[in-house]
């Protein structure tokens, strides 16, 4: 059995998109969590959509603890302990993992690899002109933003490595979903490039693409600084890492207005489909560090 979960509070219009990409990559059951606080999520658009899609929530968690990145974190791996033999993609609402080849062949050949896990590297979705694009229900999401780059690693500066194709074992996901916490002690980047020299599971397989950079989430970003101080939000210490995040998006949006789409450090390519081999970058990409710690 091959599940995918994710967690759902404020974006049903891309639930709707999220449960389409994943049922046309062959997954056979989907589980998204209700998350958030009850005054922000849109439980009647979410319900609606789960309803016409034929998908059932698989937990309510609406109001506890809220916006915690541990607990989303504990979210998954809770989730994931209740089904041992199953595999999991672990995707947040906004992460379209793209595979080389069917589901079902990338699980066998990990199988027969004798893995339990593969890693993915996070690319960056952008509308035409590098502009924040509003999507619908009825979109082409791929369309909408045809653009592929490998943005968030230098004006996010986050970490852009995936854990999304497991089975759970040992300790399971780190803070983040980034990486398995058994491979905490290769944090580093030299540390990671000699481990992957002799262990080729810790290069990075599979692309995530990322669909942060849509007209929706503009006000997000604006009112990233409240997230830095505990109070109504619900926030903890892990959000202010959220919130620098969002403001170096902010600033460079206030400052730019779009993505410079020839800019050669963001590697964007034009890809309006969901075809693994599209985008001519990813060899090169892929090799480059893909976090600063």
């Amino acid at each position: 059995m091959i599940r995918a979960v994710t967690t759902i509070g404020t974006q049903p219009i891309l639930l709707k998109h999220w449960i389409k990409h994943y049922k046309s990559l062959g997954v056979d059951d989907l589980c998204p969590v209700i998350w958030g606080p009850s005054d922000k999520v849109l439980i009647d658009e979410i319900m609606a959509v789960l309803e016409e899609e034929n998908v059932k929530p698989f937990k309510n968690l609406i109001d506890v603890e809220n916006g915690d990145a541990y607990y989303l974190t504990q979210i998954y791996n809770d989730t994931m302990k209740d089904n041992l033999n199953d595999w999991w993609i672990v995707a947040d609402i906004d992460e379209f993992l793209v595979l080389p080849k069917n589901i079902k062949d990338v699980v066998l050949e990990l199988e027969e690899q004798k893995l339990n896990y593969a890693y993915s590297l996070m690319l960056d979705r952008i509308g035409e002109d590098g502009r924040f694009s509003k999507l619908r229900y009825d979109d082409d999401i791929w369309k909408t933003y045809p653009n592929v780059g490998f943005v968030n690693r230098y004006i996010r500066k986050n970490d852009c490595r995936k854990m999304s194709l497991l089975k759970y074992s040992g300790k399971g996901l780190g803070l983040g979903q980034h990486s398995l916490v058994d491979h905490k002690a290769y944090q580093t980047w030299d540390r990671w490039v000699e481990r992957m020299k002799s262990d080729s599971s810790m290069s990075m397989k599979h692309q995530v693409h990322n669909f942060t950079w849509k007209k929706n989430d503009i006000e997000k970003f604006k009112v990233s600084k409240f997230w830095n101080v505990k109070g109504e939000a619900g926030t903890t210490s892990t959000n202010r890492w959220a919130a620098e995040e969002y403001d170096a998006m902010n600033d460079y949006f206030t400052k730019n207005k779009r993505l410079n789409l020839n800019n050669e450090e963001f590697f964007f390519d034009y890809c309006p489909t969901d075809n693994f081999y599209d985008y001519k970058f990813w060899e090169e990409v892929k090799q480059i560090q893909s976090y600063s710690t």
